[in-house]
Formats: C-alpha cells, sequence, structure tokens
C-alpha cells in the first residue's frame, strides 16, 4: 500500500508541475498576443489603415513611394531654378 501511496503522490506532483507550466506558458502567450494587438491597434491608429493587407503593402511600398516623392523634389527644384 505505501509503494502504491508514494507513487500516486509523485504522479500527482508530476502533474501539478505540469499543470504550472502550462498555465505559465498560456498566461506568456496572452500577454505576447496582447502586446502584438496593441502594437496593430497603434499602427492602425497612425496609418489611419484597418486592414492588414493595406498596413503589409504600405510598408512594403514604401521605398518606392519615398524614392518618388524624392523625384518629384527634384523636378521641382530644377523647375524653380529655370525660373
Amino acid at each position: 500500500f505505501e509503494a502504491t501511496a508514494g507513487r500516486y503522490r509523485k504522479i500527482y506532483a508530476i502533474e501539478k508541475l505540469t499543470g504550472n507550466c502550462l498555465q505559465r506558458l498560456t498566461f506568456d502567450q496572452a500577454e505576447q498576443s496582447e502586446a502584438t494587438e496593441d502594437g496593430f491597434q497603434r499602427i492602425r491608429e497612425v496609418t489611419g489603415l484597418t486592414d492588414v493587407m493595406d498596413i503589409v503593402h504600405k510598408f512594403l511600398n514604401r521605398d518606392v513611394e519615398h524614392e518618388q516623392l524624392r523625384n518629384t523634389v527634384r523636378e521641382a527644384e530644377e523647375r524653380l531654378r529655370q525660373l
């Protein structure tokens, strides 16, 4: 009987530790998820975009847009010099 009770205590302790670990992992993942959602919310507010794909498209094309703006500035400066 003592051997069986000891085994049950060990199993209970292992299950308790496993449960605590899983609970901690779940809590950490929930915090990460909340932080990610907060970040997306800030991006939505700043960009004025709500669709994630629109945000991604804007991010990926920012270099092209920046280069187009630089070209426009150069052209405007050249026109000013000609005046």
